[in-house]
């Protein structure tokens, strides 16, 4: 009787994957790879593309008070040329680059006031904002404000 240890006088095959089946397992992982790039690099891109631009929309009053309005408050164009209906708002991050713009709306009085709406479309959601309106200094606009506000802009100038 043989021994168990021993060799089969006809040596096994080997079962080895033959050259076609090798070749096309390559390829099969490399379409996976490929595919799993792109899915990686799409998410990426998706990530760069949308943190840190999350946009809101503005919308709000800006109040002038004029001490001495004699009749419309409104009227007031000679001594705040920037203060006019469709007045120019540019939107200025912390660090003095533009971010945003709109426009005042119609004036209405209120009083010794005279009530613009206003409307900032699309600036980034920031910490703070610098609103300008004409050539005027800045309004400083903080995130905070904002929240406490409703997410309404109430800026006032004047007495």
């Amino acid at each position: 009787m043989p021994d168990a240890a021993t060799q089969p006088s006809t040596p096994i095959q080997s079962a080895a994957p033959s050259g076609k089946f090798s070749t096309q397992s390559t390829k099969a992982r490399a379409a996976i790879g490929v595919a799993l790039a792109v899915l990686v690099a799409g998410g990426v891109i998706f990530y760069v593309a949308t943190s840190g631009t999350t946009r809101r929309h503005l919308q709000g009053t800006l109040t002038i008070t004029v001490a001495s309005a004699a009749g419309n408050p409104c009227a007031t164009a000679e001594n705040f040329p920037e203060f006019r209906d469709g007045g120019a708002i540019t939107v200025l991050d912390k660090g003095g680059s533009k971010v945003a713009s709109g426009r005042l709306g119609t004036g209405r009085a209120e009083g010794t006031s005279c009530v613009h709406s206003l409307e900032i479309s699309d600036p980034p959601v920031l910490g703070e904002y610098q609103v300008v309106i004409g050539s005027r200094d800045p309004f400083v606009v903080t995130a905070e404000s904002l929240a406490a506000a409703g997410n309404k802009l109430d800026l006032r100038f004047g007495a």
